[in-house]
């Protein structure tokens, strides 16, 4: 059986056509112009991680219970001021924990560990190995 030479222009077409997958940096690799956030969960469940600024929440990741996960937070999201919050989200809207407003910098990192209660979890800002901020 011979194929038409439509179809093998065809196929020639839709096999180059494919799209290519990018690779998204790991998170554990410090990305220019982002501040690395470090998240101890204490909790039992995974939660959401949201930057909330102005009001706004974006999500940056989601952290694993248990777990220690490094996530990145772009500079867009801190705005010109750097003043943010942070918000975990557990399985259900009514566990959650948002912080006070801090002020953190590129150059700074954020450690926030949140506990098997989340309301006596902690933030703090650092800044190349010694804590700049506290924020509860």
């Amino acid at each position: 059986m011979r194929l038409s030479p439509v179809i093998a222009v065809l196929a020639l077409l839709a096999a180059c056509g494919r799209q290519h997958v990018v690779a998204k940096p790991p998170a554990t690799e410090l990305v220019a112009g982002a501040v690395v956030l470090r998240v101890e969960n204490g909790y039992p469940g995974n939660v959401d991680v949201q930057v909330v600024r102005d009001n706004v929440a974006e999500k940056v990741g989601m952290a694993r219970g248990g777990a220690v996960t490094l996530l990145t937070v772009p500079a867009r999201r801190l705005g010109v001021s750097g003043y943010i919050r942070l918000r975990a989200r557990a399985g259900s809207k009514s566990r959650s924990l948002t912080t006070d407003v801090f002020q953190v910098r590129v150059s700074q990192r954020i450690e926030w560990t949140l506990a098997s209660d989340l309301t006596h979890s902690t933030v703090e800002v650092r800044s190349t190995g010694a804590a700049t901020d506290r924020a509860p």
